[in-house]
């Protein structure tokens, strides 16, 4: 599990078996804004991803201790960061820039495809057939996109 915070602290908690109460395994500064978004990966256990009103996306390695170990930017904040259900390599990021953003993990210099949404993301949410990707837009609704 994973908290992100206004002051743009990110937190990994851990949940021990038979214990009420989470516990800290790790905290950090990850953005100089509010962060909006932080979580493990579901592909390595030592990756984490962040976003945050500084316009950052980030990918941490938790063996660096907060050390940051790519930083990519948005034209606004990153509300947003999904990883693919299937393919350990791809993730895709949202923002208030009205953009969804599909990364590759193995070449992350620019995206592999931006498309506008025509309203800044909220959420989104993969399909159980991971072929589609519902995406709240504020000011502009939902949208389901394709993906393939």
């Amino acid at each position: 599990v994973a908290a992100s915070y206004s002051t743009g602290h990110c937190a990994l908690l851990e949940h021990p078996e038979h214990q009420e109460a989470s516990a800290t395994s790790s905290s950090w500064l990850a953005h100089d804004l509010e962060a909006w978004v932080c979580q493990p990966s579901r592909w390595s256990s030592q990756a984490a991803l962040s976003g945050g009103d500084d316009c950052r996306l980030k990918l941490w390695d938790r063996r660096s201790a907060g050390a940051c170990s790519r930083s990519l930017r948005h034209d606004a904040g990153v509300t947003m960061i999904v990883e693919h259900p299937t393919v350990p390599y791809l993730f895709l990021s949202g923002s208030y820039d009205e953009s969804v953003r599909v990364w590759d993990t193995r070449a992350l210099g620019r995206p592999v495809h931006s498309l506008s949404v025509g309203g800044g993301v909220w959420r989104l949410k993969w399909s159980a057939c991971c072929q589609r990707l519902l995406c709240a837009a504020m000011y502009n609704g939902f949208k389901v996109l394709a993906f393939s």
